[in-house]
């Protein structure tokens, strides 16, 4: 058995897969395998990826029709064999000692879910490697926050579920997977599920993967109706869940709060069209009506008035 399973979803990412298969294969943790999903990419991505397979036997490569990032996850996950399943895509890398931190932490813990940090690069911006280093390591201080904040209370781990991997056999067993048919917005529900029925959620600090921001990224700055409509069933599909489930009132609080913020804040001030704005505001009166607890809308309605 291979220690962790790498999935990476390609699709027209030709100026950037290099990069990524490269910090794939230099991995300090050598016992895994880089599951590459040609998801009818228009470019060269298949062929490069084949062309590493050909140099790399960790690596093995499926082609097929264009279905979806969410597709494309969900056909790695189908024949992943390893202990456990990292996500990478295409466009980002991970420094080369990220999985062999994860999975040692993994192993010592027994825990399902073991999350790193996000190191966030802007394309843009050609900083000097001493410049690159300063903000790494501003980077470090506020990732630092962040983990402080899951490690108290695991629903604030609600973002960047690539940082993490994931025991094999527990997705399984909850058949933990991406929605199909959602653009924008599926990672969320995944990681949703993932938080709330893990036995143990433990964090490495100094562990990174390296997130480059695109503007042409499917979760871009301007949300069409697509996008919108897709963050509010995403949103639906994760209340629907942890309403239907035994979950800490704590937890539950912290997910439906950040559920709530996605439509009234994040997804609100990028919608593309101002009608979308109203439609984002009944669904989430509507989710506020389902509430497991009443008590604490007040506090909400205050941050969201």
């Amino acid at each position: 058995m291979k220690a962790v399973s790498v999935i990476v979803p390609i699709y027209n990412t030709e100026k950037w897969i290099r990069r990524c298969l490269d910090s794939l294969v230099r991995q300090t943790l050598e016992n895994i395998e880089i599951i590459c999903i040609d998801d009818g990419s228009p470019d060269n991505c298949g062929e490069i990826c084949r062309e590493y397979a050909a140099r790399d036997s960790r690596i093995l490569v499926l082609s097929q029709k264009n279905g979806g990032v969410s597709v494309a996850r969900n056909a790695g996950l189908a024949v992943a064999t390893g202990e456990y399943i990292g996500f990478v895509d295409a466009d980002d890398s991970v420094d080369p000692d990220f999985f062999e931190k994860l999975y040692s932490k993994a192993i010592s813990a027994n825990a399902d879910i073991v999350k790193g940090q996000k190191y966030q690069i802007n394309p843009r911006i050609m900083a000097t490697t001493l410049v690159q280093f300063l903000l790494k390591k501003i980077g470090k201080i506020q990732m630092l926050n962040g983990n402080g904040k899951i490690k108290k209370n695991r629903g604030h781990f609600n973002y960047t579920f690539w940082t993490a991997i994931y025991k094999r056999d527990f997705l399984f067993k909850y058949g933990i997977d991406f929605p199909v048919g959602i653009i924008t917005a599926q990672d969320s529900l995944f990681l949703t599920k993932a938080v709330v029925l893990a036995n143990k959620v433990e964090l490495v600090n100094g562990a990174y993967y390296n997130y480059f921001r695109r503007s042409d990224s499917a979760d871009s700055k301007v949300l069409d109706e697509a996008k919108i409509l897709s963050k509010i069933k995403s949103v639906k599909l994760s209340v629907d869940f942890i309403n239907g489930v035994d979950i800490e009132p704590d937890v539950y609080r912290v997910i439906f709060e950040k559920k709530i913020k996605i439509l009234l804040k994040k997804a609100f001030r990028r919608a593309s069209d101002p009608a979308l704005r109203s439609v984002l505001t009944e669904c989430a009166t509507e989710l506020c009506d389902k509430c497991k607890y009443p008590e604490y809308l007040a506090k909400l309605k205050k941050k969201y008035p």
